[in-house]
């Protein structure tokens, strides 16, 4: 199976992985979609969409994953039938090797007429070894192919030019931990009533654009740098104006996000 080696950051991938809302598992998932063409030796199956979540071995909601695959043109579906789409004119070679082997190999050239008389250069061989023994033994040259197929084979028996690692498997957003730390360190903000879906996708982007981000501890600092913020904690006012205060789905959209790192509401 054929991988370019970009696959993990083509756009098409990473469009994957935001409408799987930063799932970075995402190219496994196509990865095991193209394992399940090389099985089948098809690219076109009849599959429901709860069959693609459990190929993919995707642990949320079927209908997203086959949304997303099909957005980023990674799938097609024509009713029960879905085609797994590139995925022929990629493996070109592998299907041509297949369909020979079902015909019994490749042509064999017709050899050329000897008339009884031996071919080649006899003197090379000889029934002697020739000077170096281990090059043409024929233990060394199946170790030597062994080797060969171990570099160009998957531990799943998927074979390619270019072996891609995997992503590596970030921790999952502890939303509940984070809102508590919230609560905690702010008790002069909005308390969080309701986590609805949309105010998870805020926090858990923020939680995924960096791995620094990825530990409570980061989250309890960044929660007591805005303590320290006036503005944000409803301790600057004036002009008739209301206080403000920031509540966490304020503080976790991106752009509001960035502003508090830069200082943009610092104390003057």
């Amino acid at each position: 199976m054929i991988v370019d080696p970009d696959f993990l950051d083509h756009w098409r991938t990473r469009m994957v992985v935001d409408a799987l809302h930063g799932d970075e598992l995402a190219p496994l998932y196509i990865i095991r979609l193209w394992g399940h063409c090389q099985n089948r030796k098809s690219d076109t199956f009849e599959i429901p969409s709860a069959g693609i979540k459990a190929l993919c071995k995707f642990s949320g909601d079927a209908a997203l994953l086959e949304k997303a695959l099909i957005d980023g043109d990674f799938i097609s579906r024509d009713g029960q039938s879905v085609t797994v789409v590139g995925w022929s004119e990629k493996n070109a070679s592998l299907i041509a090797a297949w369909k020979n082997g079902s015909t019994g190999g490749r042509p064999k050239k017709n050899p050329a007429e000897t008339h009884g008389k031996p071919m080649g250069n006899p003197w090379e061989t000889d029934g002697e070894p020739s000077e170096n023994p281990s090059q043409t033994g024929s233990k060394p040259i199946r170790e030597e192919k062994r080797r060969e197929e171990l570099t160009t084979t998957t531990p799943n028996g998927v074979v390619g030019g270019n072996v891609v690692a995997l992503p590596k498997q970030k921790p999952d957003c502890p939303h509940q931990e984070i809102i508590a730390i919230y609560h905690e360190v702010l008790p002069m903000c909005p308390r969080i009533r309701e986590w609805t879906p949309t105010r998870a996708t805020h926090l858990r982007a923020r939680w995924n654009e960096d791995e620094r981000r990825q530990n409570l501890d980061y989250w309890r600092k960044f929660f007591e740098y805005v303590r320290e913020c006036e503005f944000l904690t409803g301790r600057a006012h004036g002009n008739g104006r209301r206080p403000f205060f920031a509540d966490l789905e304020w503080m976790v959209k991106a752009s509001n996000f960035t502003k508090i790192r830069e200082g943009k509401y610092a104390n003057d």
